[in-house]
C-alpha cells in the first residue's frame, strides 16, 4: 500500500502498513499505552518526550476513566463554586472529582509502551519544503499518520491562564473533603479571575489563580491573588511552596497543527472542552473509541457531542461580551444541577434533564442574542 500525500513519505524505519503516531505527550503516550498487542505492533511513535514539570490533571469519574482514577493522587465527593453573591456546594454519589499527577500517568504509559515494545523515534516530525514529513532527517513511510501534536490558537482567542503553588501550611487550615473548583471571591480588577484549590490534607493543598482573558498576566499578579485569598479565607500568611505549575489553555476553536494531516486526535483533534479547558478525560474518551475494536485502530472522531460544541460556542460569546457577569453564570450553573449532574454536563455525558436544567438557569436574552450571532463570532 502506497502512502497518501497527506501521510507523507516515511522510509526505512517501519513497514508501509504501519501507523505513525506524531507526538509523545499525553495523547500520543496514552494511545500507545492502551493499545492491544495487535494494535501496538502496527505503531511507530514519533516525537520527543514530554519533559515538562509534573502538573495536576483534574477529571470526574466516568466509565472510560477507571484506570486514571486508580492512579489519582486524591479524590473528592464534595466541591465548591463560590462568588461574592453566594456559593454552592455539590456532593456527588457516583462521579468523584480526581486529581492526577501528570508524571504518574505518563510514567505508567511509558512502562506499558516499553512492555509492548512499541518502536519510537524521539526526534520531532516536521514538514519540509517538499511537502514530506521527516523525523531526525530520515524520511518515514506509513499508510496512516495520526497527529497528536499541539494545535494552534488563533490570535485574540480567549485564554485560560494560571499560576499555581503546592503549599504546606504550618497548621491545620484546609478541609480535605472539599475541593474548591471555582472561587470568584478574589476581586476582579485584573479581569475575570478565580481560585482553584485542591486540599490534599489539612495542611497541604494545590492553589491556583486562574484568569479567563485574551492575555496572560505577569507572575506577581497571580502570586498576590493567591496570597490574598489564603489570608482572607484561611487566615494563612505563612506557608512553604513545594511545587509550582503554570499553564495557558486556549478556549474556543483551535487550528490543527498541520491541516494536511487529516487524522488528528488529542488536543489537535478537538479533545479540549472549549468552555472549560478540561482535556484529559476527553482525550481518554477519544482514545477508548479509537481502540475499541481490539485489532484495527479506528479513525479519530471528536469526543464532544454536537450539542455540547454549540452550547460551548454560545457560552464563550456571552463570556466575551460580559466578563463581569461570568461569576453569576457559573453560580447559576452550579445551582441548576446536583453534583452528579454537573459532573456529567462538564464531562460530555449530560442527560436530557441536565441540558434542560442548564438552559432554564441561563439568562434567556443574553444567550439567545449570542446564539443568533452565528459561527463567525469570536469564540
Amino acid at each position: 500500500m502506497m502512502p497518501s500525500a497527506a501521510a507523507g513519505n516515511f522510509g526505512r524505519h517501519n513497514r508501509a502498513a504501519e501507523i505513525a503516531v506524531l507526538g509523545a505527550g499525553c495523547a500520543g503516550l496514552s494511545l500507545a499505552a492502551a493499545a492491544s498487542p495487535q494494535q501496538a505492533e502496527q505503531m511507530l511513535l514519533v516525537g520527543p518526550a514530554d519533559d515538562r514539570p509534573s502538573h495536576i490533571w483534574g477529571f470526574w469519574q466516568m466509565p472510560w476513566l477507571d484506570q486514571p482514577a486508580r492512579l489519582a493522587r486524591k479524590s473528592w465527593y464534595k466541591w465548591l463554586i463560590a462568588t461574592p453573591a453566594g456559593s454552592h456546594i455539590h456532593q456527588a454519589d457516583q462521579h468523584t472529582y480526581h486529581a492526577l499527577d501528570s508524571s504518574v500517568w505518563l510514567d505508567e504509559c511509558r512502562r506499558k509502551i516499553a512492555r509492548n515494545r512499541i518502536r519510537q523515534i524521539t526526534s520531532p516530525a516536521e514538514r519540509r519544503g517538499d511537502g514530506l514529513l521527516w523525523a531526525d532527517t530520515q524520511p518515514l513511510t506509513a499508510s496512516r499518520v495520526l497527529d497528536a501534536r499541539p494545535p494552534k490558537a488563533r490570535p485574540g482567542i480567549l485564554l485560560q491562564h494560571f499560576l499555581g503553588y503546592e503549599i504546606t501550611a504550618p497548621q491545620d487550615v484546609f478541609d480535605p473533603a472539599l475541593a474548591r473548583l471555582m472561587d470568584f471571591r478574589t476581586g476582579q480588577a485584573k479581569g475575570l479571575n478565580f481560585i482553584y484549590l485542591l486540599p490534599f490534607d489539612r495542611r497541604r493543598a494545590l492553589v491556583e489563580s486562574t484568569f479567563f482573558s485574551t492575555e496572560a498576566q505577569p507572575e506577581p499578579v497571580y502570586d498576590q491573588l493567591i496570597r490574598s485569598y489564603l489570608k482572607t479565607q484561611f487566615g494563612l500568611t505563612r506557608f512553604r511552596i513545594t511545587h509550582r505549575e503554570k499553564g495557558l489553555i486556549p478556549m474556543g476553536r483551535l487550528q490543527p497543527h498541520d491541516p494536511l494531516i487529516e487524522e488528528r486526535f488529542g488536543g489537535n483533534g478537538g479533545a479540549v472542552r472549549a468552555s472549560s479547558g478540561y482535556a484529559f478525560g476527553f482525550i481518554q474518551k477519544q482514545i477508548a473509541r479509537m481502540l475499541a475494536g481490539g485489532t484495527a485502530i479506528a479513525r479519530p472522531q471528536p469526543p464532544h457531542r454536537q450539542l455540547d460544541i454549540w452550547m460551548d460556542q454560545v457560552f464563550l460569546r456571552v463570556l466575551a461580551g460580559d466578563p463581569a457577569g461570568a461569576p453569576a453564570l457559573f453560580l447559576a450553573l452550579a445551582q441548576a444541577l446536583d453534583g452528579d449532574g454537573l459532573a456529567r454536563f462538564l464531562s460530555g455525558s449530560a442527560r436530557l434533564a441536565d441540558y434542560l436544567a442548564v438552559m432554564r438557569a441561563m439568562p434567556t436574552g443574553r444567550f439567545l442574542s449570542a446564539a443568533l450571532c452565528g459561527p463567525g463570532s469570536r469564540s
